[in-house]
């Protein structure tokens, strides 16, 4: 109220309505803070999935406690932190698998696998095909 009192004149108070507005306008366009942390976790997991990126980890970039992140992280996403890395994990294996000629114990360590067959089981369980029958049917449609 002291604010809006310190205006002198109407027009440096309609100047300053309007300035207020459009501030609340671009954080709801936005979705404010909590969509910039998101946006960052999510860069974060698609720049560095090949490495063993880990839930704490993830927490620590946008400054989170684990156990709140985990929360955060489904509600916004749908999903939970190991089903959204295993996701991008997935679909960059896909283009892998399709594009080049790379071994499947390559195309494992590329993104993110130590053990070829644990890539394997992963891949059979989110595709429905094992990596190399995946390659061979040529199927370009992502599951």
């Amino acid at each position: 109220m002291d604010k809006l009192q310190s205006f002198g004149k109407y027009p440096q108070l309609k100047a300053y309505m309007l300035e207020a507005a459009e501030g609340i306008f671009q954080r709801l366009e936005t979705g404010g803070r909590e969509s910039r942390q998101l946006t960052d976790v999510k860069a974060y997991i698609e720049q560095h999935y090949k490495a063993n990126i880990t839930l704490e980890g993830a927490a620590s970039k946008v400054f989170m406690n684990p156990y709140y992140f985990s929360s955060f992280f489904k509600k916004h996403t749908g999903m939970n932190f190991k089903q959204y890395l295993t996701e991008v994990r997935m679909k960059q294996a896909i283009k892998l698998l399709l594009h080049t000629d790379l071994m499947i114990y390559q195309i494992a360590e590329e993104v993110g696998y130590n053990n070829a067959r644990q890539f394997s089981d992963m891949f059979k369980k989110h595709s429905g095909k094992l990596p190399q029958e995946f390659r061979a049917s040529g199927d370009d449609k992502q599951p």
